[in-house]
């Protein structure tokens, strides 16, 4: 399925099954970045498709959450991380 696909198939859903096919879209799609040519909406979605897919430059491409990326804990799942870390990576730099 390519993007325009996807996003045809998402205007019938709600919000969370919206996040769920593409979040089960994401991780074979060699396409994702093509999300990014699709206004707002379209980096809401790469940044899913980049979070689930582990693809670190579509993150940033979509302005995704940098202090997790600047932290250098993007490797580990989230699960693994100590509170500290967690709180950490949730947190803007000062």
């Amino acid at each position: 399925m390519n993007v325009d696909e996807l996003l045809e198939s998402l205007d019938q859903l709600r919000d969370r099954e919206r996040l769920r096919r593409v979040a089960a879209w994401a991780p074979t799609a060699t396409d994702r970045a093509a999300l990014l040519d699709h206004g707002e909406y379209g980096r809401r979605l790469a940044l899913v498709a980049g979070l689930v897919a582990r693809d670190v430059r579509l993150i940033k491409a979509s302005g995704g959450p940098v202090p997790l990326l600047r932290a250098g804990l993007f490797d580990r799942r989230i699960t693994e991380l100590s509170s500290r870390d967690r709180r950490k990576t949730a947190r803007p730099p000062r």
